[in-house]
């Protein structure tokens, strides 16, 4: 991993190791630059971003799961503008990234979330019981 690259290529500064799983793996990174379909936009002010990187990746797979998320993200905020969410639950998708140069490099960009997949099926009341969670389909 590079440490910190600046120049007319922006600032990309690795940050930590994030998460990984069985589809890829995440890293947070500060980032000036975020390259997607057709281009790059660079900015002035670094943002934490997580680079996303298949761990088994496929031709354009970075740029498609890049639109799977705007859709997604899109829809999101329409409900949150309506009223029916309360809070925002979708990363920003930030760019992508899709090289065939020697090796296959498929990845996407999305605002950094600290936290854990998952969802939690146990709550804790005001009174201080624990109650499950059920939901209706």
């Amino acid at each position: 991993m590079a440490g910190h690259v600046q120049g007319t290529e922006g600032v990309i500064q690795y940050v930590y190791e994030g998460g990984y799983g069985s589809e890829a793996t995440d890293c947070p990174e500060l980032r000036t630059r975020f390259d997607g379909i057709g281009g790059a936009i660079m900015i002035q002010e670094g943002v934490t971003s997580a680079l996303r990187t298949e761990n088994s990746p496929s031709p354009k797979s970075g740029h498609k799961m890049f639109l799977k998320h705007i859709v997604i993200k899109k829809l999101e905020d329409y409900f949150y503008r309506k009223g029916v969410y309360l809070f925002s639950h979708i990363a920003k998708p930030l760019g992508c990234i899709s090289k065939d140069e020697g090796d296959l490099q498929e990845a996407y960009l999305h605002e950094w979330v600290f936290g854990t997949e998952g969802f939690p099926w146990v709550y804790v009341d005001s009174g201080g019981e624990r109650r499950s969670i059920r939901l209706h389909d």
